[in-house]
């Protein structure tokens, strides 16, 4: 059995890894990902045939891009991005899979993507309404789903995505013009600088020299799917628990031939003494080895198979992709096998080259376990002087004391699952105490976005007429980028223009300052934004693409970021002169009386209907509770993971427990037969073996804590490295008592069955066993 959780653990998690690394890498380009994605004022077919011109290009595409509000039977409104393509069977670049329903929408109609349907709760057949920039509200029929591998995890993102035909554009009040060109590159880049470099050329010469306003570009790692670092990043981890768990079952293995060796030392002797090799006698024990080693394979590669397919299927929803090919890679396969039959035979070469060294004299006159001694080294003598124990308590601490390199063994199998179990934990504490600051840096109760922007003062007075509202600040927030001195572009960057003395904002500086009243173009930046842009420091003059300008600012401060995505902040008055904004904002912080889920839901609801009877629209609300659930429930995922693997390595650790007691009750037996002769009751011998685990689990329990100490900060910090965000640190104590809890139940049901054992052994038999 342990030998069999070890392989299931290695083949599960590397098995799922490869199989999901192979349909990433292999699906991935066959979509025919972009190279670089221009956000443009509107364009038609012409300046898309000429861009798909250039030598440098292979393939150009345009579409149109609409974000809008959706809702189905009035209930709450839902960010949704619309994407239209002209013509669906001829997608040149990020194509998308054959829809469900075997056909493109028809007007009036809407296909979801795959990864959306449980983010929205859409379902074919529902009428959803929409919200348009224009303020209209047209219907769509959900007819199915279609797949797109290249859009974004609707849980990171907060939006979903929909497919409509280019007809629908006019009922939606969008114009059929393009205003998003993919484009593909000639050329096999590697990088990301080479793509950048591509699409700045591209803008510089081709795009803008034409009239056409890029307002983004977003270059993109050649041939890597978003998600996809993340994933193998984290998939490691997995792995590397697996391999700790088979490392786990090695120990068991240890335990298991060091007890029979011992046990069999007598007869070992006499095959000595008539002429047996020590080859002979070693081969005896590595054939038994290996059979254990194939039954182990018998056993855990089917469930393996089993296993894996259900870590795909789950890995690929959360991360959005199909599989279609489930063979686990031969490479896997033959590891597995290696493994299930090399790991043990190593695992047993210790106590078998330890046995057949042992001369024929000593193991003649051995009485093979009860030759162990106890009571000669200092730690027997700390134990010796404890008075005041009963005779079986006293018996069981003697008794799990008397073999200590076998209690080592246990110890570390133990304490090592106990240490992931407290880690896993401590990184789910870590994500709960980092998106609580979340709620600390931002403290507004509801964040509604107003389009058009609106004046400051209006939107304060109307928004003043909600019951329950007692405050309102306005933002002034932009997409931006930044320009690099290559002329390259970053990823995505949100600028917020607020107050600097802002009641809903506190940022965690960690290098420089805040940004004061009259700063002029200071700005400090999202520390998570250096990932990508590590040449900024502070003091740095660095250029944003805010509207179709580019903009100078000056580096005042680096702040700790919140995961919602990668944002700068601004002197809102400063910012508001530079975009001619004339007093009016776009993002409004409210405060209400109340701050449960409740009150913010009903004040987000009742904002957007008094904002719509005052001609203004509200384009999506989020409140305080609802945005920390977000990014709670996205990192949760990731806990998952770690959660499969620390319960297989609990398993392994009650296996190994479990071996270990009935191992100590075997060798036991002549003590046990005594102790019967003399009177002992089956509730004493219950007692001491019962005991004796549970004393082993408590010794690992605390070994565990330790361990479990620097163990958590490195996982926490492995899983903020994977993702780009470090989360805060925080180790949990609610770990350490569950742990505590479920290791004394382990060690009580580990004991129970050699206890029974022990139990019900005849006083004859017992004295009687060699």
């Amino acid at each position: 059995l342990s030998i069999a959780v070890g392989i299931f653990a290695v083949a599960v998690m590397m098995g799922g890894r490869g199989i999901l690394i192979r349909a990433l890498d292999q699906g991935f380009p066959a979509t025919q990902p972009p190279t670089v994605t221009y956000i443009t004022s509107p364009t038609d077919d012409a300046f898309v045939s000429s861009v798909a011109r250039e030598p440098d290009v292979s393939e150009a595409q345009g579409r149109r891009s609409a974000s809008m509000n959706s809702r189905v039977d009035g209930g709450p409104w839902k960010n949704i991005t619309i994407e239209a393509v002209k013509d669906y069977d001829d997608i040149k670049v990020s194509q998308l899979d054959e829809p469900s329903i075997r056909r493109w929408p028809s007007r009036g109609e809407i296909l979801i993507e795959t990864g959306s349907l449980d983010f929205s709760g859409l379902e074919p057949g529902d009428q959803i309404e929409l919200e348009t920039t224009a303020g209209q509200r047209p219907l769509l029929t959900v007819v199915g789903s279609v797949h797109d591998l290249n859009a974004a995890i609707p849980m990171m993102t907060g939006r979903s995505v929909g497919f409509v035909s280019w007809d629908t554009l006019a009922d939606l009040g969008e114009p059929q013009a393009y205003n998003q060109l993919d484009v593909r590159a000639a050329a096999q880049l590697t990088t990301l600088d080479e793509a950048s470099a591509l699409g700045a050329r591209l803008r510089d010469e081709v795009i803008e020299p034409q009239g056409v306003a890029v307002i983004r570009m977003l270059a993109l790692e050649p041939g890597v799917q978003s998600i996809s670092n993340i994933f193998k990043a984290v998939s490691m981890l997995l792995v590397l628990v697996g391999a700790l768990t088979l490392m786990l079952s090695g120990f068991l293995v240890i335990n298991t031939i060091g007890s029979l060796v011992a046990q069999q030392t007598r007869q070992l002797g006499v095959m000595k003494a008539i002429g047996a090799r020590r080859g002979q006698l070693a081969a005896m024990y590595f054939v038994m080895v290996l059979a254990y080693g194939v039954l182990a394979l018998l056993v855990a590669v089917p469930l393996g198979l089993l296993g894996t397919r259900r870590f795909v299927i789950f890995g690929a929803e959360v991360l959005n992709f199909r599989v279609t090919d489930y063979r686990t890679p031969g490479l896997i396969l033959a590891i597995e096998l290696t493994v299930g039959l090399l790991v043990p035979l190593l695992a047993a070469v210790i106590p078998v080259v330890l046995g057949m060294r042992m001369p024929v004299r000593e193991a003649l006159y051995s009485s093979g376990t009860t030759g162990l001694k106890f009571g000669e080294g200092f730690f027997d003598r700390v134990l010796g002087r404890v008075k005041g124990l009963s005779r079986p308590l006293a018996l069981a601490l003697r008794n799990t004391f008397v073999r200590k390199g076998r209690l080592a063994l246990t110890l570390i199998t133990l304490t090592l699952a106990a240490a992931v179990f407290i880690a896993v934990a401590s990184v789910r504490s870590s994500i709960a105490l980092t998106v609580e600051q979340v709620g600390q840096h931002r403290t507004m109760d509801v964040w509604a976005d107003v389009f058009p922007a609106q004046p400051l003062e209006k939107a304060r007075q109307t928004a003043l007429r909600v019951p329950g509202v007692v405050e309102l600040e306005g933002w002034i927030v932009r997409p931006t980028v930044r320009v690099r001195p290559d002329r390259s572009e970053s990823p995505l960057l949100y600028l917020e223009g607020l107050p600097p003395n802002s009641r809903y904002f506190h940022p965690e500086i960690l290098e420089g300052r805040w940004i004061r009243p009259g700063d002029g173009n200071a700005v400090v930046i999202d520390e998570g934004f250096l990932d990508t842009d590590p040449d900024i420091e502070v003091g740095d003059e660095v250029t944003l693409k805010v509207g179709e300008s580019d903009e100078t600012f000056r580096v005042v401060g680096l702040s700790r970021g919140d995961l919602l995505n990668k944002f700068a902040w601004a002197d809102r008055a400063y910012l508001d002169e530079q975009l001619n904004a004339g007093g009016t904002v776009d993002t409004l912080m409210v405060g209400t009386a109340e701050h449960d889920a409740d009150a913010q839901s009903r004040a987000a609801k009742s904002l957007t209907e008094e904002f719509a009877d005052q001609g203004m629209r509200i384009t999506n609300t989020i409140t305080q509770r609802a945005l920390q659930d977000t990014i709670n429930d996205s990192l949760n995922i990731i806990v998952v993971f770690l959660v499969i693997m620390a319960a297989l390595l609990v398993t392994v650790g009650g296996i190994g427990l479990s071996g270990t007691m009935s191992i100590n009750v075997l060798e036991s037996t002549r003590e046990i037969g005594v102790m019967r002769a003399i009177g002992a009751s089956n509730a004493s011998i219950y007692q001491i073996f019962i005991a004796e685990g549970v004393v082993v689990g408590l010794v690992s329990w605390a070994f565990g804590v330790v361990v479990s100490v620097p163990l958590s900060w490195l996982l926490a910090r492995a899983l903020g490295e994977a993702m780009s965000f470090p989360l805060s640190f925080a180790f949990s104590p609610e770990g350490v008592v569950a742990w505590l809890a479920f290791v004394v139940v382990i060690s009580v049901l580990a004991s129970l069955l050699p206890a029974s054992r022990a139990a019900r052994v005849s006083v004859a038999e017992a004295i009687a066993y060699e």
